[in-house]
């Protein structure tokens, strides 16, 4: 689970509204760098908190069941559909160089590995999966500070 500043800060510009008024019961697992505490609560759901204040960290399989897709037919030709878009997230996004050719833009052989831009913005794939369903749901991406259309 992502408890960076860093995705703790997505997730308040991408949930506002989820934020609680009553104080979250729970275990305390975590004090981050920036005095946030991590807490899951009774219900599975984990939440960082800072002077009463309460933010929703989603996890990974919270956020791809975010996508919006129809869950009443959700089957195997659906999971490979979102696998593609999310491909084709990262391509269009984060990998591929303005002008490049798709080939090069996403594997250097001359150190053999991978090219991926999304690696110097986003740590995690709960960030990742973030930003794919912030882009996805909303046509919006994180600038470093907020998302924006």
């Amino acid at each position: 689970m992502d408890n960076s500043e860093q995705y703790i800060k997505m997730c308040e510009k991408a949930f506002p509204d989820e934020r609680p008024t009553a104080p979250i019961e729970g275990r305390v697992i975590e004090i981050t760098q920036d005095d946030y505490f991590v807490r899951l609560d009774w219900y599975g759901h984990w939440w960082a908190g800072k002077d009463g204040k309460y933010i929703p960290l989603k996890t990974q399989d919270q956020l791809q069941e975010m996508v919006e897709f129809d869950p009443s037919i959700f089957n195997r030709k659906q999971l490979d559909l979102l696998m593609h878009e999310f491909h084709r997230f990262l391509m269009r996004q984060y990998i591929k160089p303005e002008g490049a050719l798709y080939a090069e833009a996403y594997f250097e052989p001359t150190v053999d590995r991978f090219v991926n831009k999304s690696l110097d913005i986003f740590t995690s794939m709960e960030q990742l999966w973030l930003a794919f369903v912030e882009k996805e749901n909303h046509g919006k991406v994180w600038d470093g500070e907020t998302w924006v259309k």
